[in-house]
């Protein structure tokens, strides 16, 4: 809670490494949407109201389904981080699941 004529404090999004907490969640077998889920405490009805993203589906997307840019874009937005980092997540996971 801010007082009034108090700014908010800006912190810059960490940058994606594989050191990332992101990265460790998905090592740990998560998938790409649950870690940044579980790492962002958002939940599934804040993503439809602010991301516009239906309950299907991020239903498809936890399932695998391939994100569009949009998507992408919208949930970047929603949880202030560059689009690049979630679509390196996105390929980190693949990755990961080509190793096993």
């Amino acid at each position: 809670m801010r007082r009034k004529g108090e700014r908010p404090i800006v912190t810059p999004p960490e940058p994606w490494t594989e050191a990332h907490p992101i990265a460790r969640a998905m090592r740990e077998g998560d998938g790409w949407l649950y870690a940044w889920l579980r790492q962002r405490t958002t939940p599934m009805h804040v993503i439809e109201r602010k991301a516009k993203i239906g309950r299907a589906r991020l239903d498809d997307l936890w399932r695998g389904a391939e994100p569009t840019e949009e998507e992408i874009e919208r949930l970047a937005a929603l949880w202030k981080q560059p689009p690049e980092a979630l679509a390196a997540s996105i390929a980190y996971e693949r990755a990961l699941r080509a190793i096993e």
